[in-house]
């Protein structure tokens, strides 16, 4: 992501992440982590992305409930994310071909390839409150959608003409 996102940034992490052997010695460093289990962890991570904004720091949220281990684009998106989004602004990013590459029924198959990072529109958030969560969820999630359908679509082109 680092690579991809052109300023400075600080991602939200699953705490459990941290307790990979030197991976999480790292992550523990670059991440807000979140114990999604705990409302007070919850509620500290929303006032901590809050406060990075503020301070006109980018913040990287994956707001997908877990890895999608169903056939379906993508997976159900938790209300967090979108909280702070109406408050501030959201940029879509969308990750293209990680499925193929990192198999989620079986996470030691990682393969060698090539993801692509694709920026949406910014999103208007002006006007929202509260009550529009859902409407900016959907929205978010059928933009994310019709990029991965684009995507998907420009491979099985290329697989075929190449």
């Amino acid at each position: 992501m680092v690579n991809v996102i052109p300023q400075s940034l600080n991602p939200l992490g699953k705490i459990e992440m941290g307790k990979i052997l030197i991976f999480g010695l790292i992550y523990k460093r670059l991440e807000i982590l979140i114990d999604r289990s705990s409302k007070e962890s919850r509620e500290s991570c929303v006032i901590d992305l809050k406060e990075e904004v503020i301070r006109r720091q980018s913040i990287l949220i994956f707001p997908a409930e877990n890895m999608n281990r169903t056939e379906q684009l993508l997976g159900n998106f938790y209300d967090g994310a979108f909280r702070i989004a109406i408050e501030t602004q959201i940029l879509p990013l969308t990750i293209i071909h990680t499925k193929e590459l990192m198999p989620r029924n079986n996470p030691l198959a990682i393969k060698n390839g090539v993801i692509k990072c694709v920026f949406s529109k910014e999103i208007d958030v002006e006007g929202l409150k509260m009550g529009d969560l859902l409407y900016l969820k959907n929205r978010v999630y059928k933009e994310m959608e019709s990029q991965l359908l684009a995507h998907e679509t420009q491979q099985e082109t290329k697989l075929v003409i190449g």
